[in-house]
């Protein structure tokens, strides 16, 4: 998916064809933050305004710009699959989350 990003805050670019207007919403924020156009250079505009009203309404509040994460979370698998990360988690001698990290940096390091 193509993004727009504006002081370190991202977007989503969308396009709904029935109603002919682009819309998106702002990516990891606290909140749901969104902005629409129907066209290109007022839909950058809206964007980039919800990202300074966002993060001017975060400083007056004292709310953490970005969502905060713990780097916690339940992952559901198919037994066969579970089965076989725990084997090659066993056969590198490593633990099972230790294997699905580096698979997870893996990913996002080729994209």
């Amino acid at each position: 998916m193509k993004t727009l990003e504006h002081k370190g805050i991202k977007g989503t670019i969308e396009f709904d064809p029935e109603n002919k207007i682009f819309y998106g919403q702002l990516v990891g924020v606290n909140g749901a933050i969104m902005y629409e156009a129907q066209n290109t250079e007022d839909f950058y505009n809206n964007f980039t305004q919800a990202v300074d009203n966002y993060i001017e309404v975060c400083e007056r509040s004292g709310i953490p710009i970005e969502k905060e994460y713990k780097g916690v979370f339940n992952i559901r698998l198919t037994p066969k699959l579970h089965k076989k990360l725990a084997d090659a988690a066993q056969l590198q001698d490593v633990k099972l989350n230790s294997l699905v990290n580096d698979i997870i940096k893996s990913y996002f390091a080729h994209q």
